[in-house]
């Protein structure tokens, strides 16, 4: 593909403009009828919009300024939501934010245009001609002279066909991570109140169990307390520091593998610093947001700060991480001690965490769940992995693309996307090698040691 044919346009030469309105919302009679109507709140992530936000009724189209955007045009943010693009595959109203663009489908791609409007170029030109205070609209005559660049028609269908196809990876990767999701909820349902093998169950104080479970508080089968953070200011504290310590930061990763701050052995001293060992719990005891609540396991001797509180095992016959993957399905619980019954505390206590009880199966269940819950884990992480990248690649592509880093050809002869720079060579590869963890995570359901976790693998492998 030889940049030098491509040429600029003005948007106004690209098709058509229209705008569009609001039917008065105090007359019945012009809503719930059977013409699809849309707001900017419609145009997402998706270059192709399906549907509408509401829809109105003929009486409602005739008696407003609205108009019907024809399938296969653009929809443009131009008063919320300024420089959001779509190309519509239905027949649609649209309201005053927004204005169509029926495209001159005989010179011009409309999936090729959105994805060249929604690059980095024409976005900075959106942002900056946007006028207002309260409300920063673009003007019609502003946005007739946005200018993109464009090849050839076939060159445009085949772009845009890439970028779209590229777009429902994406999608699907959206969707196997929210099936994915919903599975481990199940799972944890299931295996925290039937068990492994569907078993003779009980009532407790945590609700229905297998009846050879037990039921212990926390601080019964382990020391439970919280670390402090030295002073910031004091350099003999911090300088060369070689003990690792831990914040409430880290507490996402779940499973904490590396420590990103490390602090002197005077600190540990004269803070009175407790260590806690590698397979110890650690609990999030403060946060107002997401925080708070949320359970990790260490795979390291540490120390904490006082943000977060650490559960030392005592016991034998109980495993760290099924103790991880149990208290993380009881966040909601856990949040609810820090909240203190209603009160804004926002803090979870050493107290309250020694009288939070725990069920304690067979240890062999414990590991066999263990590996049931981590499998999902590993399959949720790679999906949500692999859906950034694939999103980042987009990005990246569409820049790339449109600003002549990249060409896309339909040759036999020559690869189907050429990079002039690495970067989104380096993206791709990355997808390729997530695809290829994925499989490994999925591909050998036999060699798992339940039922339970077969049944996993497999479901897994189906929607892979």
């Amino acid at each position: 593909m030889n940049r030098s044919e491509w040429a600029e346009y003005d948007l106004r030469e690209v098709g058509t403009f229209v705008g569009g309105a609001t039917p008065s919302t105090t007359k019945a009679e012009y809503w719930d009828g059977d013409i699809p109507w849309t707001t900017s709140k419609s145009l997402g992530t998706k270059i192709a919009l399906t549907t509408g936000e509401r829809k109105i009724t003929r009486s409602g189209l005739d008696n407003s300024s609205t108009s019907i955007v024809p399938a296969e045009s653009l929809l443009i943010g131009t008063r919320v939501g300024v420089g959001k693009v779509v190309v519509t595959k239905i027949p649609i109203a649209i309201n005053q934010d927004l204005t169509g663009l029926i495209v001159n489908r005989d010179r011009f791609d409309p999936t090729f245009v959105a994805f060249s409007l929604r690059s980095t170029k024409p976005q900075e030109e959106f942002t900056r001609r946007a006028r207002g205070t309260t409300i920063r609209g673009l003007p019609r005559e502003e946005l007739a002279t946005i200018r993109i660049t464009a090849p050839s028609l076939e060159q445009q269908r085949l772009i845009g066909a890439l970028l779209q196809s590229l777009e429902e990876c994406i999608g699907a990767q959206r969707e196997f991570f929210e099936l994915t999701t919903d599975l481990k909820r199940l799972a944890l349902d299931r295996l925290f109140s039937r068990g492994l093998r569907g078993e003779l169950q009980r009532e407790t104080e945590i609700g229905l169990l297998p009846e050879r479970w037990k039921v212990v508080a926390l601080g019964a089968i382990g020391r439970i307390g919280n670390g402090s953070t030295p002073k910031r200011t004091n350099p003999l504290y911090w300088f060369d520091g070689t003990l690792p310590w831990l914040t409430s930061g880290k507490i996402h990763e779940r499973v904490i593998v590396k420590a990103d701050e490390f602090v002197t052995e005077l600190a540990a001293r004269e803070c009175h610093l407790p260590k806690v060992p590698a397979g110890s719990l650690v609990i999030a005891i403060t946060g107002q947001g997401k925080t708070l609540g949320n359970v990790a396991t260490t795979k390291f001797d540490t120390l904490v700060s006082q943000h977060l509180a650490y559960v030392i095992l005592e016991a034998d016959e109980v495993s760290p991480e099924f103790l991880r993957h149990y208290l993380s399905s009881r966040y909601n619980y856990l949040r609810s001690l820090g909240q203190g019954g209603g009160s804004t505390k926002g803090a979870l206590t050493c107290a309250d965490l020694k009288n939070v009880s725990v069920p304690i199966p067979p240890l062999d269940d414990q590991r066999q769940i263990v590996d049931i819950l981590d499998i999902l884990d590993q399959r949720i992480a790679i999906s949500e992995q692999k859906k950034a990248v694939l999103q980042e690649l987009l990005n990246c592509l569409v820049n790339d693309v449109m600003s002549g880093r990249a060409a896309i050809t339909n040759s036999e002869s020559e690869p189907p996307i050429t990079f002039v720079s690495s970067r989104a060579d380096e993206q791709l590869e990355q997808v390729w090698q997530l695809t290829r963890d994925s499989w490994a995570f999925t591909a050998h359901p036999e060699r798992a040691e339940s039922r339970l976790q077969r049944d996993v693998v497999r479901t897994l492998r189906r929607e892979r």
